[in-house]
């Protein structure tokens, strides 16, 4: 005789079903909102520069590349070696 395949069928109440309903369409009202906001172009993210060659930050801030330079030491790249010469001192050494 053959055994009967027994399933475990756990009945959802009213209540739950309403949850999990209501969890669905606030996940996709979530990521619908997350979509639009990463996909939304308002144009803030363009850097703009007052001069040529000048650094604009993207949140709209100073240019800090000389304070930092000044600061530690080191040369900037307007004033840093020239590479031609570090090239050329580096290929003379074979």
């Amino acid at each position: 005789m053959q055994q009967p395949a027994h399933t475990l069928v756990l009945p959802l109440s009213a209540r739950a079903l309403r949850l999990i309903a209501l969890a669905a369409i606030v996940a996709a009202v979530v990521a619908g909102a997350l979509v639009f906001a990463l996909e939304s172009d308002d144009g803030s993210t363009a850097a703009t520069g007052s001069a040529a060659g000048t650094a604009t930050r993207v949140d709209g801030g100073p240019d800090e590349t000389g304070a930092a330079a000044a600061v530690s030491g080191q040369p900037s790249a307007a004033t840093g070696p020239d590479e031609a010469q570090v090239a050329s001192a580096v290929g003379s050494t074979n």
